[in-house]
């Protein structure tokens, strides 16, 4: 139906880890067999002790991701429609999360498990997780080198003065 369609758009349109890996055909029968939630404002959308063997991509409303250290909560930022969570962890095949997520304001996510991808990869699905992890080291190891300037808040476009 309507829901399915928007969903589609969604998924197709989305440029981040493990679906870029999939075909449009594919992302299409992901519409139809991920789920999509619903959430109000204090809602835990998924929290630290669940494991990393999902992604979510938002449809609508505003979603805090928050960092947690030493018994405190940290929101390092807020993602809207289009925005992903988890799906880093999710490409690497991690093991435990370092981040929740929770609703600010009300909104619509769209939950992609890894039995949803492994039943459109069909066929691929073994070839299919192994690209995406090498995919993501490789991203990674990339980031990495551009990392301390990130840390510094330093902008590397030659505007620095001293």
């Amino acid at each position: 139906g309507m829901k399915t369609k928007e969903v589609a758009e969604l998924l197709v349109g989305y440029r981040g880890p493990v679906l870029c890996d999939l075909l449009e055909t594919e992302r299409k029968s992901l519409a139809d067999v991920a789920s999509v939630k619903e959430y109000s404002p204090g809602d835990c959308v998924v929290g630290l002790e669940e494991k990393p063997d999902s992604m979510l991509v938002v449809m609508d409303g505003t979603f805090s991701v928050k960092a947690h250290s030493m018994g405190e909560q940290t929101e390092m930022y807020r993602i809207e429609r289009g925005g992903a969570f988890g799906d880093v962890l999710f490409a690497l095949g991690e093991s435990k999360r370092e981040s929740s997520l929770d609703c600010v304001n009300k909104g619509s996510v769209v939950l992609i498990r890894k039995s949803d991808i492994d039943s459109v990869a069909v066929g691929r699905s073994g070839s299919f997780w192994r690209e995406v992890t090498t995919a993501m080291e490789y991203w990674i190891e990339g980031c990495k080198s551009r990392k301390p300037d990130l840390l510094s808040g330093r902008t590397t476009n030659g505007n620095e003065t001293g």
